[in-house]
């Protein structure tokens, strides 16, 4: 081989390898975008399962809730997913619970001060929403549940969900009076 060879083989390496790099861009690129279409598309179905979840709880659950003294309110959570910013998606509900009224925090985040709460977190990346409790006078938290954003949520699901956010809430009440505080 002779030194024109070597140079000519080098160049021929060379640019191989500066075409696979460009392809290489290019797929990462289409990673991304697709990553990025993907997030969008389960923000929108999140921002859905949210809204129609609060329309069902509202109708079916809420009233049931108030006319036992206790006072419930709601605040959603933009999407974080800066995607679907102007379209001004929710990506979580939260929900706040307390017996006589739940304290509105002017200016405040959250804009509520309850002793229980029922958070909904929508994930974009996955598509899942994951339901938990927390009680502030007790500090106890428990995950309640997942679900993809993929189907409707069934009124059951909902119930089942709401119904265990209640009965946690209760379970703190009890403890609560049987340690003789408020």
């Amino acid at each position: 081989m002779d030194t024109n060879d070597i140079i000519k083989n080098s160049a021929k390496r060379q640019t191989e390898i500066t075409e696979r790099q460009q392809q290489d861009a290019l797929n990462e690129k289409a990673r991304h975008q697709d990553q990025a279409k993907k997030a969008n598309e389960h923000a929108v179905a999140i921002n859905a399962r949210l809204q129609s979840g609060l329309s069902h709880l509202s109708a079916e659950e809420f009233p049931k809730v108030k006319g036992n003294g206790y006072d419930i309110q709601h605040n959603f959570r933009f999407s974080r997913n800066p995607a679907s910013a102007v379209q001004q998606l929710y990506g979580g509900l939260d929900l706040y619970m307390s017996q006589g009224g739940v304290a509105h925090r002017l200016g405040g985040t959250p804009p509520y001060e309850a002793d229980y709460e029922l958070i909904f977190s929508g994930d974009e990346s996955s598509g899942t929403i994951a339901a938990s409790f927390r009680s502030h006078p007790t500090g106890r938290t428990e995950p309640l549940g997942a679900f993809s954003s993929a189907a409707e949520l069934s009124d059951s699901q909902l119930r089942e969900v709401f119904q265990s956010f209640i009965k946690l809430s209760m379970e703190c009440e009890e403890q609560r009076k049987a340690a003789g505080r408020k």
